[in-house]
C-alpha cells in the first residue's frame, strides 16, 4: 500500500513533476523549471535586460529610503555637534534621493508601457489592449503609483 497515493498513467505517483510532452514522456524533474528568467530568441541580451528594469526600479526605491534615513539623521547630528561637513551631506543626499525616485518612477512607467506582467501592480491595473495614453496615466492611477509620484514631486 502506498499510503493512498494513486499512480498516474505514466506509472509515476500523482503530484510528481513530469513533463508529458511528445518526446519527453516519463522524464522526471526534481524541481520545476523556470524558463521565464532565461533569455530567449535572437535578442537575448535585450530581453534579459528588459526584465531587469523593474528590479532596478525596486533597488533604487530601497536606495532612496536609505538616503532619506541618512538625510534625516546625519545633518541633525552635525547641527547638534557643530560639524559643518555633516551638515553639508543634506543637499547631496536630497539630490541623490530625487534621482533614485526618478529612476524608480521611470522603471514603473516602463513596466506599464511595455505591459510587464511580472509586477503585481501592472497585472492589477493594466491590460495589453489599452491605448498608450491610458497605460501611461495608469502609472499614477493606483495607490502605489500616485504615492510614488507625490514623493517624486515633493
Amino acid at each position: 500500500m502506498n499510503g493512498g497515493v494513486r499512480a498516474g498513467p505514466d506509472g509515476h505517483q500523482a503530484g510528481s513533476l513530469t513533463l508529458l510532452r511528445a518526446g519527453f514522456r516519463g522524464r522526471r524533474f526534481s524541481r520545476p523549471r523556470d524558463i521565464g528568467a532565461q533569455p530567449i530568441g535572437q535578442r537575448r541580451a535585450t530581453l534579459y535586460a528588459a526584465r531587469m528594469i523593474a528590479e532596478l526600479g525596486h533597488f533604487t526605491l530601497i536606495l532612496a529610503l536609505a538616503l532619506a534615513l541618512v538625510q534625516g539623521t546625519v545633518p541633525l547630528v552635525g547641527a547638534h555637534k557643530g560639524w559643518a561637513a555633516w551638515m553639508a551631506v543634506a543637499p547631496v543626499a536630497a539630490t541623490l534621493q530625487f534621482l533614485c525616485i526618478a529612476i524608480s518612477f521611470a522603471a514603473l512607467t516602463h513596466a506599464f508601457v511595455t505591459s510587464d506582467f511580472s509586477l503585481k501592480l501592472v497585472v492589477g491595473n493594466s491590460h495589453t489592449l489599452k491605448p498608450m495614453l491610458y497605460k501611461i496615466s495608469g502609472v499614477w492611477g493606483n495607490h502605489e503609483g500616485s504615492m510614488l509620484l507625490w514623493v517624486l514631486i515633493l
